[in-house]
């Protein structure tokens, strides 16, 4: 990667990689690249096998999800944008596209005409469920397969402390 030139506190310049985070030391940066450079592409060929597989994006997948997973099949929109960390508007935008693939169905809440709940059909739950077989092969071979059980745990405890973090940060 290229150099660039930064100037240190007493003046002087250091040079630094353009890849390289400042303030973090060779053992931080390089779990920072990986973690990034591993989870992006893990997000990606899911992405890309959900897509040509099912045609259904990994957002897609997981929106239908939660909302087969909620015991009554329905959802609060503004539920769903906070699960999916998604702006509200994105999160219409998306649900009236599977909706108009007749994955879902969007209706006022009984309770609060003011708000809105998603309902997966059963056409969405019928695309969903071997979407989800692909989705857990993928995770298998790519994610967990290449680990032992303890470093599986490691990891997993890891994120979730990172989860946690990022949940106390929110709010």
């Amino acid at each position: 990667m290229d150099d660039m030139a930064s100037p240190n506190s007493d003046g002087t310049a250091t040079t630094s990689r353009w890849d390289q985070l400042p303030g973090l030391d060779d053992d931080e940066q390089n779990a920072w690249q990986h973690f990034l450079n591993s989870s992006t592409h893990l997000l990606g060929t899911l992405d890309h096998r959900l897509r040509a597989m099912h045609r259904l994006s990994l957002l897609d997948v997981r929106l239908l999800s939660l909302l087969a997973k909620s015991g009554r099949g329905a959802v609060r929109m503004s539920e769903l944008a906070h699960e999916l960390m998604l702006i509200p508007s994105r999160v219409t935008a998306h649900v009236g596209r599977l909706e108009s693939e007749g994955l879902v169905s969007r209706r006022p809440c009984p309770d609060d005409r003011r708000c809105v709940i998603a309902r997966i059909t059963q056409h969405g739950m019928a695309r969903l469920a071997p979407a989800l077989r692909t989705y857990a092969h993928t995770v298998r071979a790519l994610y967990l397969n290449p680990l032992d059980r303890r470093q599986m745990t490691a990891l997993g405890h890891s994120c979730g402390r990172i989860s946690e973090t990022l949940r106390d940060e929110s709010h």
